[in-house]
């Protein structure tokens, strides 16, 4: 079974806290998970909200539950990813 561990673009391993808190500072984000439906990987685009939330399974995976949106940035419901690959956000606007 594959288990998820959470690393920086420096390959540091990051917490919990901290991943959420880039995700919720994010304007979307991009995530590649293995989809047990499908049986294969896959890769969708997310944002955070209230309802969303991360953490750590009894088998000592990460779980991300987030709202997924298509690419016109049109709200699809929410989902739920395991066996997380690679996750990567947008920053949010800068003010000017």
């Amino acid at each position: 079974m594959y288990q998820s561990i959470i690393r920086d673009d420096e390959q540091n391993i990051v917490t919990l806290d901290h991943m959420t808190h880039h995700l919720q500072n994010s304007r979307w984000f991009k995530i590649t998970y293995y989809h047990k439906g499908q049986a294969r990987e896959v890769t969708r685009y997310g944002i955070w909200d209230s309802k969303c939330r991360a953490w750590q399974t009894k088998n000592k995976d990460i779980a991300i539950c987030y709202q997924q949106v298509d690419d016109n940035g049109n709200h699809e419901g929410y989902r739920t990813a395991t066996g997380i690959t690679h996750i990567q956000g947008k920053p949010a606007w800068l003010d000017s």
